[in-house]
């Protein structure tokens, strides 16, 4: 699940695997293609610390990244369409930012 802060002007992606395991990003960043590759990656950790430890690995991993958002373009839920509103991409497909810090 990915919710959004508006008090923080950021989506933190909650891991059901993992319990309190979360990763909270700033929606200036775009963050959605981390967010959903993090997500994704979590059958392959046994425990929160090793999954949050993922972090590095997804986002230095642009492919990962451009392929988990083309995901997130291919949703037609309205909780899609709002994520995507709320990091500035619509429903245009603006790319997967090169970087993520």
């Amino acid at each position: 699940e990915i919710v959004y802060f508006a008090a923080r002007n950021s989506l933190a992606a909650h891991c059901p695997r993992h319990g309190l395991c979360r990763l909270n990003a700033v929606v200036s960043k775009r963050p959605l293609g981390l967010l959903v590759a993090w997500l994704q990656a979590q059958d392959m950790h046994e425990d929160q610390s090793s999954h949050l430890a993922e972090r590095a690995s997804v986002a230095a991993d642009f492919g990962v990244r451009e392929e988990a958002r083309a995901w997130v373009h291919s949703q037609t839920s309205a909780q899609w369409q709002r994520l995507r509103i709320l990091e500035g991409d619509g429903n245009a497909d603006v790319g997967e930012p090169a970087a993520i810090r």
